[in-house]
């Protein structure tokens, strides 16, 4: 019994994890009503900014249709436990052609920063998140 319970909890942590796609890009899951419509994807660079070590979240939506609109990175900054909510920052994304010309966000290495990815249509709001930089192939 232990040996099926053990692989079922590794797989079930799988399917809610997001995906790490080839080429250094982790794949953002939208919202089951957007699927035909648009996919998204994500990576990481480290740099130096003017207070430490930081995360560059670059981020792409291609989409199928022009229902989808825009995309956003939202970074959020916890402390604590349980977390607090510290410093949050975003960018909107709109989009012109059918791929998004690459989008950024900055997040601290220093701290526990994670992601939110919004993906906007005419259809509604697909939010993914919260994803750890762990979770983010390099670029």
């Amino acid at each position: 019994m232990k040996k099926i319970a053990i692989p079922f909890a590794v797989l079930c942590l799988a399917l809610t994890a997001p995906s790490v796609a080839n080429a250094g890009w982790t794949n953002i899951p939208v919202a089951s009503a957007l699927t035909p419509y648009a996919s998204a994807r994500a990576c990481k660079t480290a740099d130096t900014g003017p207070f430490g070590p930081v995360w560059r979240i670059n981020y792409q939506v291609f989409r199928n249709n022009t229902v989808v609109t825009a995309i956003q990175a939202t970074t959020y900054r916890f402390s604590n436990n349980p977390p607090t909510l510290v410093n949050r920052g975003y960018n909107n994304q709109w989009l012109y052609g059918t791929v998004a010309g690459t989008g950024g966000a900055v997040g601290s290495q220093l701290f526990d920063d994670r992601y939110y990815f919004t993906v906007f249509s005419g259809l509604g709001i697909s939010t993914f998140g919260p994803v750890l930089p762990s979770q983010i192939a390099n670029c």
